[in-house]
C-alpha cells in the first residue's frame, strides 16, 4: 500500500531533515510547506494570523493533488507540521480519499538539542496570544477521547 509520511514535533526538532531524507528514497515525492508558502507569498506570510489566513487555501489547493499522487502508486513525504488537531484531520482526509497507508513521525529531541538548530530562514509569525493545542497520543492519528464529565 502507498506510503503518507507526516511529521509532528517542536520547532527545530528535525522534521525537515527527516523529510528529506526519506524524500530521497527512489520514488518518494517530497511536498514542503515552507518551499510553498516563500514562492507564494514572500511578503504576505509575516504573523500567525497571516498563516491562519493564507494555510488553509493552500492545503485546498495540495490535497487533490496529495491524494492523486498517492492514487498513482508514488509515496508522498508531506512535510507539513502535524502538530494541530485540525492538520491532521486534513492529512486523514487525504489518505483516506486516496485508500492509502500513513505513518506520523513523532520527533521529540531533548529542549537543550533543539535550540541551536533554530534559525529560521524567514521571520517567525507573532501572535499576541499564545493558542492552546491538544495532545495526540504518540502514533495515534486520532485525538483522544474527551472524559464525560460528571
Amino acid at each position: 500500500m502507498t506510503m503518507l509520511h507526516l511529521f509532528c514535533g517542536q520547532v527545530a526538532s528535525g522534521k525537515c531533515t527527516l523529510a528529506a531524507q526519506i524524500a530521497a528514497r527512489p520514488g518518494h515525492v517530497l511536498i514542503a510547506q515552507d518551499e510553498w508558502t516563500r514562492h507564494l507569498w514572500p511578503e504576505e506570510m509575516r504573523t500567525l494570523d497571516d498563516y491562519a489566513r493564507l494555510i488553509p487555501r493552500l492545503r485546498a489547493a495540495l490535497a487533490p493533488h496529495v491524494a492523486q499522487l498517492l492514487r498513482l502508486g508514488m509515496p508522498v513525504v508531506l512535510d507539513w507540521p502535524m502538530n494541530t488537531p485540525q492538520t491532521r484531520a486534513w492529512a486523514r482526509g487525504i489518505f483516506e480519499a486516496a485508500g492509502a497507508d500513513h505513518i506520523l513521525h513523532v520527533l521529540r529531541p531533548p529542549d537543550a538539542s533543539a535550540l541551536p538548530r533554530a534559525t529560521p530562514p524567514a521571520p517567525m509569525p507573532t501572535r499576541s496570544r499564545p493558542r492552546r493545542m491538544r495532545r495526540w497520543p504518540v502514533g495515534s492519528s486520532r485525538p483522544p477521547r474527551r472524559k464525560a464529565s460528571t
